[in-house]
Formats: C-alpha cells, sequence, structure tokens
C-alpha cells in the first residue's frame, strides 16, 4: 500500500470534509454549503462517500479527493497538502527506491494473477460438469445462483496442477503463482496447487480487489475444513473483513455494522436482504479491521456463534477494539476484562445467538428471530457483566467477591461518571451488597474470566488484477504512451477535473505543462518534476501501459471520450438533483441555471456519444479488414 493510499484509508472524506463544512445526507451523498464561493440559498457542494470524492455544482464546478480538497482549501500544492494529510492520518512518508518500484511491480502481477484464478475457478463452479456436486452442494445449503455471482463462489478441482497448468498456459511464472499463495513448494523442488477438492470464496478489499481466497472441504474426511490464502504481499488476514466491498454501502447507510465469523454467515445474510453485514472470517477482531469498519459506521453488533469458542473469540476481539477505536479523551483500559466502554466514538453491542444456532442457520430458519436479535443486542459492558456472573453462585459470599473482583475495576476506569455510577449501582442490586462495599474492592487487574464447558472447542488466535482497472487509469497510461494525442483529446474536452483521484490528475497537470511550456517529444521522465510518493503511480502507468501496444489513435480517443462520457453522465444526475431542490426552494433563479446547465451538458454528452459511436465503428472495420487481409 503506497502512502497516498495508506492516508486515503485511514481519512474518511465525510469525517474530514464535516469538520469544515456542515454536510446533511442526500440519498447516497452529503450536501453542503460550498465553502469556496459565496452559496447560500440551495446547497451545491456534494461530497461522495462510495467514491470517496467531492464536487461543486455551483461557481466552482471542480471536485476531486480529499487531496484536492485541502489544496483548494489551504491554497497548497500538492506536496504540501500531502505533507499535511500524512501528519493526520500518523502515516510516514518517505521517499521511494528503485526496490520499492520492483516491489510495486509485483504486487501488480500477484493482482493479476489473483483476479484469473477468481475467474478460472468461478468458471469451473458455474460450467463445469466435474463441479455439478458442488452446485448441488449449493443448493442444499440455499445459496441461490444469484449470490454465487455476486460474491463469485467458484470450485477447486481434485488435481495437483489443474490451476497451475491453467496460469502457465497464460504466461504466468510459477515463483508468482506460489507468492500469490495459490501453489505449496514440493519437499522435493517444484510445486503443486494448495486448493484442492474445495468450495472457494474469494476475499475482496474494500474497493473490491480479489486479495485471496478461503476455502471449505468438500470432503468431510478432508483437512482442515476451512483453509485459508497464507499471509502474502496481497493478503494478510488480519486486515480485511470479508464481503466488505459488498457491504459497504448499505453499512454506511444503516450506520451500522453487523459482524459475523464466517463466510456463509455473511453472504446468507446478504441474500436475505441484510446487507450491512461482514465476517471475520473466524478470527478475533484485529485493529485493521476494526479502522476499516469506523470509517463507514459508528456502531457495530457483533452476532458471533453462541458456543465457547464464538465467546472467547468475541472477548478477544472486543479487547482489540478497546485499545484501538478512537477515543475522546478517555485513557486505554487495562483490565483484562474486554470493555469498550471507555468513552468510544461508537456503540458496540453484543448479539447473543440462540443456543445451537449459527447466523447462516437462523438466517434461513427465521428471519424475524434475525433481526430481534439484532434489535435486542446488548451493550458490550452489559453482555460482559453477564458472562462474568453466569457461572458464579451469587448467592454465597465467595461468588460475589469474585464477581466484585472482576467487574468493579472495569467499571471505575469507565470514563464518564453517569455511566460509572449507573453501572455499579447496577452490580450492587444484582449481587445485593452496599455499593460502598463495592467501591472498597481490591482493583488488582483480575484475572481473565473463564467460561467452561465440556468439550468445548479452542478458539482460533488471529493471523498477524489482471486488476481491475479504473477508466481513468487507462486513459492516462495510454497518455503517457502517447503524449502527442494530448492536444487531440483537449479538443475532445479531456480535462484535468477528470480524473477524480489527485495523484492521476496531479501526473495529468505535469504531462500537460510539459507539453505546453517545452514542447518537446518524447516527453522525458517525469519522475524529476514528481513528488517521490507518486512515484509508484507513475512507474505503474507507465508499466500498465506498455501492455497494450501496439494501439491506434482510435483506441486512445475513445477512451478519453469514454471517461467523459462517464464524468457527464454522473454532472447531468447532479444537476438534475440540484434542480429538483431549488424548485422544492422556490429558487426560480438557481432552478433556470441548472436547466441551461442540463441542456449545456446533455448536448455535450450526446455528442460524446456520436463520437465514440464513430470510432468504434472504425475500429471494426479496421479489424474486418485486417482479418480478410491475413485470409487472403
Amino acid at each position: 500500500m503506497t502512502p497516498i493510499e495508506e492516508i486515503k484509508s485511514k481519512i474518511d472524506i465525510v469525517d474530514f470534509v464535516g469538520q469544515t463544512v456542515k454536510l446533511r445526507r442526500s440519498g447516497k451523498s452529503y450536501t453542503g454549503f460550498c465553502p469556496f464561493h459565496a452559496n447560500t440559498k440551495t446547497p451545491s457542494f456534494y461530497v461522495f462517500p462510495d467514491t470517496q470524492s467531492w464536487h461543486c455544482f455551483g461557481a466552482c464546478g471542480t471536485g476531486g479527493d480529499v487531496f484536492n480538497f485541502v489544496m483548494k482549501r489551504e491554497n497548497v500544492e500538492f506536496g504540501e497538502a500531502l505533507k499535511m494529510l500524512a501528519e493526520r492520518a500518523g502515516v510516514q512518508l518517505s521517499e521511494r527506491s528503485p526496490r520499492d518500484a520492483l516491489e510495486d511491480e509485483r504486487v501488480r502481477r500477484l493482482r493479476e494473477i489473483t483476479e484469473a484464478t477468481a475467474r478460472y475457478w468461478h468458471n469451473l463452479l458455474i460450467n463445469s460438469e466435474v463441479a455439478r456436486g458442488v452446485r448441488n452442494y449449493l443448493t442444499n445449503r440455499e445459496i441461490s445462483e444469484q449470490s454465487i455471482v455476486n460474491f463469485q463462489l467458484g470450485y477447486a478441482p481434485e488435481s495437483w496442477d489443474a490451476l497451475s497448468k491453467y496460469l502457465l498456459s497464460r504466461g504466468y511464472q510459477p515463483k508468482d503463482i506460489h507468492d500469490a499463495g495459490l501453489t505449496s513448494e514440493r519437499d522435493g523442488g517444484g510445486y503443486y496447487d494448495r486448493f484442492r477438492n474445495r468450495l472457494m470464496f474469494p476475499i475482496r478489499d474494500i474497493k473490491g480487489q480479489t486479495i485471496g481466497f478461503g476455502a471449505r472441504a468438500l470432503d468431510e474426511l478432508q483437512q482442515p475444513k476451512y483453509l485459508n490464502s497464507p499471509q502474502s504481499l496481497l493478503f494478510d488476514k488480519s486486515a480485511v473483513l470479508y464481503g466488505v466491498d459488498l457491504a459497504k454501502e448499505a453499512i454506511r447507510a444503516h450506520g451500522v455494522a453487523v459482524i459475523v465469523e464466517g463466510y456463509a454467515d455473511a453472504l446468507m445474510a446478504h441474500q436475505c436482504g441484510f446487507k450491512n453485514v461482514v465476517a471475520s472470517m473466524g478470527t478475533a477482531l484485529t485493529e485493521m479491521q476494526l479502522r476499516t469498519l469506523q470509517r463507514l459506521a459508528k456502531k457495530f453488533i457483533l452476532a458471533l456463534d453462541a458456543d465457547v469458542a464464538g465467546l472467547l473469540a468475541m472477548q478477544r476481539g472486543l479487547d482489540v477494539a478497546q485499545r484501538t477505536l478512537d477515543r475522546e479523551s478517555a485513557p486505554v483500559l487495562a483490565a483484562d476484562l474486554k470493555t469498550l466502554e471507555d468513552r468510544l466514538k461508537i456503540d458496540i453491542r453484543v448479539a447473543v445467538l440462540p443456543s445451537g444456532y449459527d447466523p447462516d442457520d437462523l438466517l434461513r430458519e427465521d428471519l424475524s428471530a434475525w433481526q430481534s436479535m439484532l434489535d435486542s443486542a446488548l451493550p458490550v459492558v452489559d453482555y460482559l457483566i453477564q458472562i462474568v456472573t453466569a457461572p458464579l453462585d451469587l448467592s454465597s459470599a465467595k461468588g460475589k467477591a469474585e464477581a466484585a473482583r472482576s467487574l468493579v475495576p472495569l467499571i471505575q476506569k469507565m470514563a464518564d461518571p453517569v455511566e460509572r455510577s449507573h453501572y455499579l449501582q447496577g452490580l450492587a442490586r444484582r449481587l445485593r451488597v452496599d455499593e460502598r462495599a463495592l467501591l472498597e474492592t481490591n482493583t488488582r487487574a483480575p484475572a481473565a474470566p473463564s467460561v467452561r464447558t465440556r468439550g468445548a472447542k479452542t478458539a482460533l488466535a488471529p493471523a498477524s488484477e489482471k486488476v481491475a482497472f479504473s477508466l481513468e487509469d487507462y486513459c492516462l497510461a495510454l497518455l503517457l504512451r502517447h503524449p502527442s494525442e494530448l492536444s487531440n483529446l483537449e479538443r475532445l474536452g479531456l480535462q484535468s477535473e477528470d480524473f477524480t483521484q489527485s495523484e492521476n490528475r496531479q501526473i495529468f497537470e505535469l504531462l500537460k505543462s510539459w507539453l505546453d511550456y517545452e514542447g518537446s517529444e518524447p516527453v522525458p521522465d517525469l519522475r524529476d518534476a514528481l513528488e517521490a510518493v507518486l512515484f509508484g503511480r507513475y512507474e505503474y502507468l507507465v508499466a500498465y501501459g506498455a501492455q497494450y501496444e501496439p494501439i491506434n489513435v482510435d483506441e486512445i480517443e475513445r477512451a478519453a471520450l469514454r471517461l467523459r462520457e462517464r464524468v457527464l453522465k454522473q454532472q447531468i444526475e447532479r444537476l438534475r438533483f440540484l434542480e429538483e431542490e431549488s424548485q422544492r426552494a422556490n429558487e426560480l433563479d438557481e432552478m433556470q441555471d441548472y436547466r441551461q446547465r442540463i441542456a449545456l451538458s446533455t448536448e455535450q454528452l450526446n455528442w460524446t456519444q456520436a463520437a465514440i459511436s464513430a470510432r468504434s465503428m472504425a475500429g471494426r472495420a479496421q479489424r474486418a479488414a485486417a482479418t480478410r487481409e491475413k485470409a487472403v
């Protein structure tokens, strides 16, 4: 992960902009009055959490990501905005070395391999005869065809080298396949497929890029039952939540993230309409997972299995969250008991599943029971008091003393005095002792509460593309290979604001300024004029563009036109919303202005789409002519 990507992962644009602009929710976006120009009637400034971007549809007519916002607000260049945001996010900036560039290239290759593997296994599951039994298994589990597609489920055949042969045939190297976590090394040398005869669950990051796999054994004798990708440059089990790419919009919309343990639990929740559910993949929650969710919601509900392993995993997860999440001012609790009521800026609840059920079972059997369970989720301190006192004999002096030794230190360290008083009073009533006696309890750190059940399982400990390239990446990569086409693309309407990612915009503007002022070709290596933190992005784009050689002018223009088409469609959609808002507010002058801008943007869109069509027809004609020439 580059410093820029790390900064973006740690700073949510809605929270950041909301510190200086009063925002209100408007559908999937947020709106307010633009901070960069006079705007006191209909709000024209929009923040889009799904793309982590902003745009002003008023006098500014510009937008971008969090870097562009800081550059405009503070009137600074990209490098200064980078330093400011890095300091805020706690990200260490350092110059990139040639070794860093090689590492970026390795990551790119591994992503290509992982994406290709996900497609290969998915195609086998959907179409191959050998996967008929797996399809029947999914049908019996009531997993729908749409869910299979949405989660890109796959089948790894019972073969030692089927995947390896497929990837090798596509030009990938054995070492890279191994580094992607897809093969294991033989004792005598060479590799064999890591996943065999398993139902495959691609694990994707929040952007939807496949970074690893989870696998369920299809033979009951096969061990282990669940197998994950090993730690790699791409995959860190402690840093990702299964289904977060599909759940993020629903989590933000609901303001609640529901966390389950297993892949099937999360998948079935989505299938049943509960799309704000993610899975921790059977491990305790980790710092990186919680920070990802904290960007999306202010309330968590932990809905883990009601067996002992689930309870212990839940407690470990709460312990991590206690140390991790942002606090208003209170110190970190050091007690072994797992509590998060340390003045967190987030509400964490625990949903207790019925005995003998996991989320998958409950969802398939009784949706109302699932919803009721979520609605009745306990505040975390109440839950912890419940599980600590449950195995104790509270009618005995010994039982009361043990409960007090475990719980009073926890309560005394709570930051809010009203909360402290509430829980002390409640515990005193529960133990039937005087509150003053509780306050005299020895406050040494208690031992972790024991939860014993015959035959209990041991809880698991946490594990410490082709990439889905964006359209703007593709367009910019081609431009860096063929800069002479830039003047033609500007004639077609391409401008720096069409690039929503600040790093892409910086490289585009540098390329443009070189051609404007130096006028020389070929354009030299631009790294001398770039911030060091942008080296990786620049090298990635150059390497990416090289994959598409040779390429004709029509394709370069078509890429730019498609980018313009996307921007214009977004503009029209948002301008129509502003037109309706101004009409409701009876702001007739602004309404008329928006209508005129919609008409102008629609005219530009129609021209752009006609230009795309013309170039597509020309491309088809050229390919047909080339085919005829080869035939002759």
